[in-house]
């Protein structure tokens, strides 16, 4: 039985974005915008689905024998070059150490991402997800 077969990751993937509006403006989408929004929840899928893929292939052997589980919330900074600025673990984990180090190690070794323009660095540069490490039995 392979390690794909035993271990599940899941992912959560979101973009959160507001902008003030005046109590008497109507919000108007401008379809550029729109795009622009679609191009980035698409990055951060293909980015989130990488780092995925890297921490299923990894998925530490102690961890397995020590049958241990958990959530791992990971908030990526990444550079307009697809470079990683910074990757860290938030509070909200609630998964062993040994399988947040195994996270973050798994950020940085998919790292370098696709490069994005510059100019869309606040909708592209903050990405967060979720690894779930489950033992299927």
């Amino acid at each position: 039985m392979s390690l794909r077969d035993i271990v599940v990751i899941g992912l959560a993937a979101c973009l959160f974005a507001a902008t003030a509006v005046r109590a008497e403006e109507e919000p108007r989408l401008d379809p550029l915008a729109l795009s622009e929004i679609e191009q980035a929840l698409a990055y951060h899928r293909a980015v989130s689905a990488k780092v995925i893929e890297v921490a299923v292939e990894n998925y530490p052997p102690e961890a397995l024998r020590a049958r241990e589980t958990g959530r791992v919330i990971l908030a990526l900074d990444i550079n307009p070059n697809g470079s990683l600025a910074a990757v860290e673990a938030r509070d909200a984990s609630d998964a062993p150490v040994r399988l947040i180090d195994a996270a973050i190690d798994a950020a940085n070794s998919a790292a370098p991402f696709e490069p994005y323009d510059a100019g869309l660095v606040v909708l592209f540069r903050h990405v967060e997800m979720q690894i779930d490490y489950t033992i299927q039995e």
